[in-house]
């Protein structure tokens, strides 16, 4: 089992990058799941939808992402804090439509996970 070096030096800086970015979550306190930050991060990449259109996104039941949305907003779903990084705003002129969108803690999450990433321009030397 030793001999495996399936996962390389190079492997590990990256895996490393990703625990590094994941951070910003993990200081809001508690313990944060992870299909809560799939949910968080999906949202960001695709402000303005609504509940459905994140389920299809995610892969998941629209009722599971109901949950998840619901605990990212100030409010989680039974009564207690949020996290506080997404708000949901009824759609203009359609009331039975919701819109998500990052708050402003959201976005700064969203930055300070970003930051922790290697630029995209950084070229990464193969390790061998």
């Amino acid at each position: 089992m030793g001999s495996d070096r399936s996962i390389t030096r190079g492997d590990k800086r990256i895996i490393q990058s990703l625990l590094l970015a994941l951070e910003p979550v993990s200081n809001l306190g508690g313990l944060v799941p992870l299909r809560l930050v799939t949910a968080f991060l999906t949202v960001a990449t695709n402000e303005g939808k609504g509940v459905s259109e994140y389920a299809r996104c995610l892969g998941i039941h629209r009722a599971t992402t109901f949950r998840f949305i619901h605990e990212l907003t100030d409010r989680s779903r039974h009564g207690g804090p949020g996290l506080g990084l997404i708000k949901i705003y009824q759609g203009p002129g359609r009331p039975n439509r919701e819109e998500i969108f990052l708050t402003k803690k959201g976005r700064t999450v969203a930055r300070a996970m970003l930051r922790r990433l290697p630029s995209p321009q950084t070229e990464q030397t193969p390790v061998a």
